[in-house]
């Protein structure tokens, strides 16, 4: 009997090790579409394969597409629900002003994927105005984004092989409440409570104050399961029966600020006025404490370094934020 089982388990093993290699043998024939990125860039930012057309496929299985918002920012909220994946809205605020959104979505495979960010788009283009960027478009934003005056190549990347992180972001010096970019120095922030109502937009002091800006909002709806298991807890917690209705709708965010300073001796003070302000309108934020470095290069890179610690915030939060901060302009509207 001793004899069987070992046998059996054996079998076992030799059979899962089969399916595993079979599993990968079909997702890399259906991925074949795809550019393998340069081994350096694979070691940098975890990037393994890429799409010309404007998708990333990550070593910890996340595909990542890109694109360029012009119009109806205050429908954010709404459209980053409905189309049920991460997304991350990123506002570059200073002499030239830009918004990105950057969609991610996880899988073995392209091709399905490839269909739910075109359903996405659409989705999208419902409410906002949006352009895909191909991955050479979004590898140049976040080039000038860096600040970086050399032209980016998608082709001198792919034949000589090199670091995509060294040829669009910058070094970058982390400190403890500040970071610093060659003479240039920054500090970052992240939310860590909304008020109740706003009244004036933030963002815009914030971006009179340091000159220059950037606003990255991360945002991933709730599963039915997880907000099931949210209202569990409650009830467990307050020991009553909480139902769904007596919960604000609410989804996983989470939102970081990083103002840039041109001269280093300026940024203390800088960092001290814009907490005052965001205080004033009844946030609470704090600096990413020993965590600049990676919190400013996740804004330069679009997400395509991963920094987010979610809070859970309520839709009528984020739509009367993005409200009141994007719809000064009416062609923005």
């Amino acid at each position: 009997m001793a004899y069987g089982t070992r046998a059996e388990m054996l079998e076992e093993k030799r059979r899962r090790r089969q399916e595993d290699a079979d599993r990968r043998s079909r997702i890399k024939k259906a991925n074949k579409s795809l550019l393998v990125a340069p081994k350096k860039t694979q070691r940098s930012l975890g990037i393994i394969q890429i799409d010309p057309e404007g998708v990333l496929h990550f070593q910890d299985g996340r595909w990542m597409s890109f694109l360029e918002v012009t119009g109806g920012m205050k429908h954010f909220p709404t459209a980053a629900e409905s189309i049920g994946c991460r997304s991350i809205f990123t506002a570059v605020m200073g002499e030239e002003t830009r918004f990105f959104l950057t969609l991610i979505r996880e899988g073995d495979i392209y091709e399905p994927v490839r269909a739910a960010f075109l359903e996405d788009e659409e989705i999208l283009r419902d409410g906002m105005k949006v352009r895909k960027l191909s991955a050479e478009e979004a590898f140049d934003a976040m080039r000038k984004i860096s600040m970086i005056e050399q032209p980016f190549s998608f082709e001198t990347l792919m034949k000589k092989r090199k670091d995509l992180g060294q040829m669009v972001l910058p070094h970058v010096i982390g400190g403890y409440e500040t970071f610093g970019i060659g003479e240039d120095a920054g500090t970052g922030f992240f939310i860590m409570q909304y008020p109740q109502q706003l009244t004036c937009s933030v963002l815009k002091e914030a971006c009179m104050i340091a000159g220059r800006i950037i606003f990255s909002f991360s945002y991933n709806p709730v599963s039915e399961q997880r907000r099931e298991e949210y209202l569990a807890y409650l009830s467990k917690r307050y020991a009553k029966d909480v139902k769904e209705e007596m919960v604000r709708p609410f989804g996983s965010a989470y939102a970081a600020v990083t103002a840039f300073c041109v001269k280093s001796k300026d940024i203390q003070a800088v960092r001290k006025r814009i907490q005052e302000t965001f205080a004033d309108a009844g946030f609470m934020i704090a600096p990413c404490y020993d965590d600049q470095k990676k919190c400013v290069l996740s804004q330069l890179s679009l997400g395509m370094i991963d920094k987010a610690k979610p809070q859970n915030v309520t839709r009528d939060m984020m739509q009367e934020l993005f409200k009141k901060e994007f719809c000064h302009d009416p062609d923005k509207v």
